[in-house]
């Protein structure tokens, strides 16, 4: 077996058709399995695949584990030589698979590889990133939220502004994310896949990070192209969604920089909350003659509050 291809699911019914259509249409001339981790989904998820696609391994978790744990356990049951971790809110495009693989397949290097992401309304996402660091996460969970109620699922990423030709060549990153990533089987063993400590979100950069240190390289592949959703958890989860976000960086800053790191990290952020959250309660008394006004700062405050209770 080639290739093992390890979609996370939960509560994805309304994805997965296409998904896996595509994956069965567009992924040719390789030796691959499809192996679904459901997480206790209730939306009817496991029926359909078991119906509409009977080839597909589904294994069932009877309590929704998490990004990190739900895809390792599809790793400890997958037979293939790679590994490709796949979201379920996709679309493969011809070959795309095929093509990921070949790259990393072919590559002298000991190499993790990433492709392309298109949004469905053809845009590109940016699949890469720098490490998260101190100012830039400080940044997304302060001043960004008050420029962009969507702050958290745009992408974390520097990108030059010429990212027009950058996307559109092979390149050696710091992190990829993990929408869809191809890696041998022994590689992602050897880091144990995924930190289960982690629930969901910067799975992707402790990943790349651990693998970095035992000389691994991570890549940019832009000719295996597929199409993302995007945000998906973070627009049906929101509170929780900023809530396992927040827990996650400290957990990662804790792990790879330091207690002192995150201790300052956690000290500027909620100082500057507490004072954004006067700035914003000053602004409520002249705004209730516009009640869409009022209303949006009142979100506002309650994201602004609830974080600095986490």
């Amino acid at each position: 077996m080639e290739l093992s291809i390890i979609i996370l699911n939960y509560n994805g019914k309304h994805w997965l058709k296409g998904c896996l259509q595509s994956i069965f249409k567009n992924t040719r001339k390789i030796n691959f399995e499809v192996i679904v981790v459901d997480n206790a989904s209730t939306d009817g998820s496991i029926e359909y695949v078991k119906k509409e696609f009977p080839s597909v391994k589904i294994i069932s978790n009877e309590t929704n584990v998490g990004f990190t744990r739900g895809n390792n356990i599809g790793l400890k049951e997958a037979g293939g030589e790679y590994i490709c971790i796949l979201n379920n809110d996709t679309i493969i495009l011809p070959d795309a698979i095929a093509n990921l693989l070949g790259f990393v397949k072919s590559h002298p290097l000991k190499i993790l590889a990433a492709g392309k992401l298109l949004g469905f309304d053809e845009n590109i996402q940016i699949n890469y990133s720098k490490y998260p660091g101190f100012l830039q996460e400080y940044f997304n969970f302060t001043i960004f939220k008050l420029k962009a109620s969507k702050f958290l699922i745009r992408k974390r990423a520097y990108i030059p502004k010429k990212n027009s030709k950058y996307v559109d060549r092979i390149c050696k990153v710091d992190v990829v994310t993990g929408t869809f990533f191809i890696i041998k089987r022994e590689d992602m063993l050897e880091l144990s896949g995924f930190d289960e400590n982690i629930f969901i979100f910067y799975e992707d950069a402790d990943l790349c990070f651990r693998f970095r240190k035992t000389g691994g390289h991570i890549f940019y592949y832009p000719d295996a192209v597929i199409k993302h959703y995007m945000g998906g958890y973070y627009k049906s989860h929101k509170l929780d969604g900023i809530e396992k976000s927040y827990q996650s960086i400290l957990y990662y800053f804790r792990k790879h920089y330091g207690k002192v790191y995150c201790f300052l990290f956690v000290f500027l952020v909620k100082k500057t909350i507490f004072i954004i959250l006067l700035c914003l309660m000053s602004l409520l008394p002249i705004s209730n003659e516009n009640l869409n006004y009022r209303k949006k700062i009142e979100e506002k405050i309650k994201m602004f509050h609830y974080i600095l209770k986490i």
